[in-house]
């Protein structure tokens, strides 16, 4: 059953953490609108470290369309000096196989900082760690 995406931004700014709630279908027409809309939210000299909940989402999205999503988020985020931490949140265990690749995948394009996780406290807690 297709259902449209809707998504929710709230920036904690005591803590510089923007927290993405997703709901619907999620693919590659979508991802775009949303990384756009999140581009447009934030300054781009100002870099929230980001959680994405996906735990309300329907991936309609593929392996092969990672490198897409990849390049247009590198587009838009990639600000020389900026580290990006970014956070997943999801529960059912396709969705977790399918960041494990993401993640790996997301390191061709300097985003050294990617992990998912089961719940949105430990979420929030590995964004706030600092290297």
């Amino acid at each position: 059953m297709f259902m449209e995406m809707n998504y929710d931004i709230e920036i904690k700014k005591e803590c510089e953490i923007m927290i993405v709630r997703i709901s619907g279908c999620l693919n590659n027409t979508t991802v775009v609108e949303l990384i756009d809309a999140i581009q447009k939210t934030q300054d781009r000299k100002k870099n929230y470290h980001r959680l994405y909940d996906l735990t309300q989402v329907e991936l309609e999205i593929t392996i092969k369309d990672f490198d897409f999503v990849l390049s247009h988020a590198w587009e838009k985020f990639n600000v020389a000096g900026v580290e990006h931490r970014v956070a997943f949140v999801a529960q059912d265990e396709f969705t977790l196989m399918l960041l494990d690749l993401y993640k790996t995948q997301s390191r061709k394009y300097a985003f050294h900082y990617v992990e998912y996780f089961e719940n949105e406290s430990d979420a929030i807690q590995w964004l706030q760690e600092t290297d």
